[in-house]
């Protein structure tokens, strides 16, 4: 997953932005959004041992941060609104 994390998260925001495709079935099963925010970030929440010391020991500046927020920045109505969407679908 470190060497190949940028093409799936490349893959599911074509799949998501352009054929409206938001869930997929995990290899075990589960049922899960094509989502930053709330799939990935929520087992990786912490975005500096997860995301930052990989990007900076290589050099590379992704733009995903520009548009997601980590939980650590988000104000609680922020997470109550994430939380209830993620519910009703």
């Amino acid at each position: 997953m470190r060497a190949n994390h940028m093409d799936l998260l490349n893959q599911w925001r074509d799949q998501v932005v352009r054929q409206g495709s938001r869930y997929m079935v995990g290899p075990r099963g589960a049922r899960l959004e094509k989502s930053l925010t709330n799939s990935c970030l929520d087992c990786h929440s912490n975005k500096e041992n997860f995301c930052d010391r990989c990007h900076n020991y290589m050099a590379v500046s992704p733009y995903c941060f520009n548009c997601h927020l980590t939980p650590k920045e988000l104000n609680p109505e922020q997470m109550t609104h994430n939380l209830t969407k993620a519910k009703e679908k």
